[in-house]
C-alpha cells in the first residue's frame, strides 16, 4: 500500500466510507429509524379508525408560519400537507391518546424521537423540509409488507401530524 493513511481514515478506501463527514454537509438519506414500529402504529390506527370519534377542530398549535420557517418546509407543502392531511389529526389524536393504545403510544413516541435525533444530528436545517418528510416516508415504504403499501397515505398522514404535533422539526 503506496498510500498514506491518517488517523482521519484519509487515503483509506476501506474504512474511509466509516468516517463521519465534520465539514457540514448533510445526507438526509441516512436517515435510521425502526420504521416497523411506524408500520405497527399506522396498521393499529388502520383498524381502529372507523370507531375513533372524528373531530376536526380543537387542535392546539403553536404559531405555524414561524414553524414553517425554522424548519425551511415551503407555503406549498404545507398547504398540501392541509389538503391531504389535516382532516385526519384529530383522529389521530384521539387514537394515541386513549387509554387502551398506550404501547402504541410508546412506539409512536420511540419512532419520533428516532427521527427528532436524525433531524438534528443530520443538521437538516439548509434542506427544504419537506425532503424529510420524504426520506422518512420512503424509509417506511421500501420495505413494507402489502398491508402497509396498501394504506401509504395513512403512512403519509402520520408523518404530516409529527410535523403538525410538533414531534418531529424545530418547534
Amino acid at each position: 500500500m503506496d498510500k498514506d493513511q491518517s488517523i482521519n481514515g484519509d487515503g483509506n478506501q476501506q474504512a474511509g466510507r466509516d468516517i463521519i463527514n465534520m465539514h457540514g454537509t448533510t445526507d438526509i438519506n441516512s436517515f435510521i429509524f425502526y420504521e416497523k414500529d411506524l408500520e405497527a402504529v399506522v396498521m393499529h390506527f388502520h383498524s381502529q379508525k372507523e370507531n375513533i370519534l372524528d373531530e376536526t377542530n380543537d387542535l392546539e398549535r403553536i404559531d405555524i408560519s414561524e414553524k414553517n420557517k425554522k424548519n425551511n418546509l415551503s407555503p406549498e407543502y404545507f398547504e398540501f400537507i392541509e389538503e391531504t392531511s389535516l382532516s385526519s389529526f384529530k383522529k389521530i389524536e384521539t387514537f394515541l391518546q386513549h387509554s387502551q393504545n398506550q404501547e402504541v403510544l410508546a412506539m409512536y413516541r420511540d419512532t419520533t424521537t428516532e427521527i427528532q435525533h436524525n433531524i438534528l444530528a443530520n443538521g437538516t436545517a439548509t434542506e427544504p423540509f419537506e425532503k424529510v418528510l420524504k426520506t422518512i416516508y420512503g424509509n417506511v415504504l421500501k420495505d413494507a409488507p402489502v398491508d402497509i403499501q396498501k394504506n401509504r397515505m395513512l403512512v403519509l398522514k402520520f408523518i404530516h401530524y409529527m410535523y403538525w404535533n410538533c414531534d418531529i422539526g424545530l418547534k
